[in-house]
């Protein structure tokens, strides 16, 4: 009878889960569709997230308007200055091909992946971190910087879970409808909530 009860409460609570994912991820793409607020978003999210993994979420409609409002300006401005970045690094990587064989195209090459990677890490860390690390943007991004090298390891795993729903998309492109409607559906909000799992740990060694 335990046996059973406890079936029965592991069910609900996975379902229960899953259902606060669908509705973070439903405001989460709500919220992006003006384009410029893609930054103050992704904030909530990482931040709702990180609540859902340290059981500290409450109600996440209200939880996340919250921390959306809170974190507009700096995620506003992380996400101007990373866009302006990544446009800088799609123009550099498709005038590569053009180029001739050698060092000189390896290295651009190397470079302008090592700066996706930076910039991925950055955000990741600013939009995740807690507010005790965000008095300024200066002081934000310079923590974020610190922790993408001092938790490399943590950084590159956040990066495989990131990169997996796309890299299967390439590798089997019979199922990229599939990833394409995960992601509608949930996956944005549940990636955050896997890589929140993991980042707890690195904020609890910082504390």
């Amino acid at each position: 009878m335990e046996h059973h009860n406890l079936m029965d409460s592991r069910f609900f609570s996975f379902f229960t889960r899953l259902a606060d994912l669908i509705l973070l991820n439903f405001i989460f793409l709500l919220t992006c569709l003006p384009i410029v607020t893609v930054g103050a978003s992704f904030a909530a999210l990482y931040q709702v997230g990180a609540a859902m993994a340290d059981n500290r979420e409450s109600y996440i409609v209200r939880s996340y308007l919250a921390e959306w409002k809170k974190n507009f300006k700096q995620g506003t401005l992380v996400w101007a200055l990373g866009a302006a970045l990544l446009l800088l690094c799609r123009v550099n990587l498709s005038i590569l091909p053009s180029m001739p064989p050698g060092f000189v195209k390896i290295f651009l090459a190397c470079f302008q992946f090592c700066t996706l990677f930076f910039l991925y890490g950055i955000a990741l860390y600013s939009f995740s971190m807690p507010p005790i690390y965000k008095a300024s943007l200066g002081s934000m991004l310079k923590n974020a910087l610190v922790l993408l090298f001092k938790y490399l390891p943590c950084t590159l795993l956040c990066l495989c879970i990131q990169a997996l729903p796309f890299a299967v998309s390439l590798l089997a492109p019979r199922w990229a409808g599939l990833v394409l409607s995960m992601l509608m559906a949930a996956g944005f909000s549940t990636i955050a909530y896997i890589q929140s799992l993991i980042l707890l740990h690195v904020y609890k060694k910082q504390a």
